[in-house]
């Protein structure tokens, strides 16, 4: 894909992805029914575990420069069946967000109308179908498939007319303030905020989206950690000042779901100042959908290059430099969410993949400084501290969450704080050599594998459940189709790559498992990407570029410069 994006225009997206779901969409819904005031700590609570997620994004999406971001990190230090469940549980909780943002954008657009916020949608049996936000789905899809610069052309426009309506929203929302509406401030106690704080944490999900963009940065080790704490820093101040706004404006019991801000202003009889924050929240909504749908799609292109999903959804447009065919798939799936869910179901359901997947990748930074893969280092000693870390943290989750004795959580505790600290009589094996680097690992990743394991049990039990569901079906897709598919490729790639290499002068062999092994190799780039091969390369490795060529992928580590092909 061609390399368009720097440091502003990834800042940009990233806050493209952020400023938006959280403000108009989620914050209803959390201070409503989860957190009622206390939701301005729910942003808070959900900034710090946000901003520890965003350490490990930074430091591993500097070490794997690649599209498809979480998929990539866990591949290299799991293995294909961890990387899969992780990208496919993120990718039904962007299908589900992406419809509770297309929900709601469509609410914003009667209001904007003089409408009321459900006036788009038709009832029909046991759905209310909505086909303005399918509509608004699909012609995101096709901006999308116009080219990554014009999708960031237009997120910018966007995000500027944005932040002034923001501005003016915020000065008119402080005049109408009424300290009175914040007496009740925990009206669900403490856990309500740890309830609420785990419903809005998808609005703090662009530091995915932002890394998955990394195969299309100018400058990625230098460009991503300064969109990555740019963006999540200025939008934790805007949603700690919005969601102050909103409820000191209007009595928690009274924001709407799916339009709070916009029925707000029109509770306050300033119909001009709801129809204001509808342009606003269309502009916002749309600019979210668009990126989030942006940064799936390199999640499934990555998986589709390992023949994880059918290898055909990869191919590159070779005019565009977009992956449309995936694009293409993912926009009718969201389009079809978006038609039949209504949104409160959609809104509770947003967040539980995006916690996995912040969990799993601050265990694969906290595993691989303490353990260095294909090595003699002996993996016992890493493993049990590591397995103790994840085993107390979410059995102080579970007891925290669903109100077992203060003994119980707090014994939870001390297990987890007695891991974590354990680590430090362990040298750290894989350092970053450059780029950015952590600090105070293992504490603050443990602290990140925590946090997301208090919040994604703090979604409730109906939640989990749906989650267990979305899981399990993902097991069976993985163990009828994708494990099959992945190997067949490999295979078959495997004995092209072997007769490549020979002509080029590579000396292999075969190791016990029948894989190919590249002792040595002298290979270059060349027109369709290939780059210089270097040893230890698998046929777990290998992958064919969309020119139908063969290119090897590093397995455990990367250690060379980036080994994906290029549009």
């Amino acid at each position: 894909m061609k390399k368009v994006l720097g440091p502003s225009a990834l800042t940009l997206l990233c806050l493209g992805h952020i400023v938006g779901s959280g403000i108009f969409v989620l914050t209803g819904v959390a201070a409503r029914t989860l957190a009622g005031p206390a939701v301005v700590i729910s942003y808070a609570v959900g900034a710090v575990v946000a901003g520890l997620a965003a350490l490990a994004y930074a430091e591993l999406g500097t070490e794997f420069p690649l599209a498809g971001a979480s998929f990539n990190y866990v591949l290299a230090t799991f293995g294909e069946f961890p990387a899969w469940l992780t990208v496919m549980t993120m990718a039904a909780d962007s299908i589900l967000g992406g419809g509770a943002m297309a929900r709601s954008w469509s609410s914003y657009l009667a209001v904007m109308f003089r409408q009321r916020s459900d006036f788009f949608q038709i009832p029909a049996g046991p759905f209310h179908l909505d086909f303005v936000a399918a509509g608004a789905t699909i012609v995101i899809t096709i901006i999308l498939v116009s080219g990554t610069f014009n999708t960031a052309a237009v997120n910018a426009v966007g995000k500027a007319a944005l932040l002034t309506m923001i501005g003016i929203v915020l000065t008119l929302s402080f005049q109408h303030a009424d300290a009175r509406n914040w007496e009740d401030f925990f009206p669900f106690g403490v856990r309500g905020v740890f309830n609420g704080a785990s419903v809005i944490y998808f609005s703090y999900g662009g530091y995915n989206a932002c890394c998955s963009f990394a195969e299309e940065a100018k400058n990625p080790a230098r460009d991503l950690p300064i969109a990555l704490f740019t963006s999540l820093g200025f939008s934790t101040v805007l949603y700690i000042l919005m969601t102050c706004a909103i409820t000191l404006m209007v009595p928690w019991q009274l924001i709407d779901l799916a339009a709070p801000f916009s029925e707000a202003f029109i509770t306050l009889g300033l119909r001009w100042a709801a129809e204001l924050v509808s342009v606003g929240a269309v502009i916002a909504i749309g600019s979210v959908l668009m990126v989030s749908m942006m940064a799936t799609t390199r999640e499934f292109l990555v998986m589709a290059r390992h023949n994880l999903i059918p290898g055909w959804l990869a191919e590159v447009h070779p005019t565009l430099g977009t992956p449309y065919r995936v694009t293409i798939a993912y926009g009718c799936i969201k389009a079809t969410m978006a038609l039949l869910t209504d949104f409160e179901t959609l809104a509770k359901m947003t967040s539980v993949g995006t916690m996995f997947v912040t969990g799993m990748v601050a265990s694969c930074l906290l595993w691989r400084r303490y353990y260095a893969a294909n090595s003699d280092q002996p993996v016992v000693p890493p493993l049990w501290r590591f397995a103790s870390v994840i085993a107390s943290a979410f059995g102080f989750a579970a007891s925290f969450s669903f109100g077992l004795p203060v003994w119980a959580w707090a014994a939870a505790l001390g297990c987890w704080a007695a891991a974590a600290l354990s680590f430090y009589t362990l040298p750290q094996v894989n350092k970053p050599k450059v780029g950015f680097e952590v600090p105070l690992v293992p504490v603050l990743m443990s602290i990140s594998i925590l946090g997301s394991s208090v919040l994604m049990m703090s979604l409730g039990r109906l939640a989990l459940l749906r989650f267990a569901v979305v899981f399990g079906l993902v097991l069976v897709l993985y163990f009828v189709y994708g494990v099959h598919s992945a190997a067949r490729h490999a295979a078959e790639v495997s004995e092209v790559v072997a007769s490549r290499l020979s002509e080029e002068g590579s000396h292999l062999k075969r190791n016990s498992k029948g894989e190919v092994i590249v002792i040595e190799s002298t290979v270059e780039a060349g027109p369709s990407g290939i780059v210089a091969v270097r040893a230890g390369a698998t046929e777990d490795s290998v992958h064919s570029t969309d020119s139908g060529e063969s290119a090897i992928r590093p397995q455990t580590s990367l250690e060379t410069e980036s080994l994906l092909p290029h549009a």
